[in-house]
């Protein structure tokens, strides 16, 4: 499922900031971000905190890592406003936010450049161009196709198959 929804309008972000301006447990979380930030991610990191322990520092480190995914993979356009509050929303946690465009996507720790220059080195090149590993990458990583160092090719081959429709080779 990955991500199916975002704080991506003003109304929304400022729930979600109205929510974690106190300490919220994890029950609540659950309920009431499933509409704000509704995330495959941010559910399986619900599983690891106690039912009644504060759940903010989880949220907000979510928000972080989408705030930083490009915006055009998003179906829902960002309000600018709702970025900015969601950005702060960040930083009160403690956190920078990175949201230039033209930074590396990183997936499991590698960079774009470095699946490349991976590919390059290896005989069963991936055969794709820039743009489309770096679909690919960003379908990956918001449909769970995680991947170690061994198999992170693997895990862009099938992106990419997804995405143009190829069957499984």
């Amino acid at each position: 499922m990955g991500i199916w929804a975002v704080p991506n309008t003003v109304e929304k972000a400022e729930r979600l900031k109205n929510l974690l301006s106190k300490k919220v447990s994890r029950q609540r979380a659950q309920l009431e971000t499933y509409n704000l930030l509704g995330d495959d991610t941010l559910v399986d990191t619900f599983k690891e905190i106690g039912p009644r322990d504060d759940a903010r520092l989880a949220i907000a480190y979510r928000l972080k890592e989408i705030l930083e995914m490009p915006e055009e993979g998003f179906t829902a356009q960002w309000e600018p406003k709702a970025r900015q509050i969601c950005a702060q929303i960040v930083k009160d946690f403690g956190w920078p936010v990175n949201t230039k465009a033209d930074e590396p996507v990183v997936f499991v720790s590698w960079s774009v450049e470095d699946i490349i220059e991976l590919a390059d080195s290896r005989e069963d090149n991936l055969d794709m161009s820039l743009e489309e590993i770096r679909t690919a990458l960003i379908y990956a990583a918001r449909n769970g196709y995680h991947a170690g160092a061994d198999d992170i090719l693997n895990s862009v081959r099938d992106a990419y198959r997804v995405l143009t429709g190829q069957k499984p080779a």
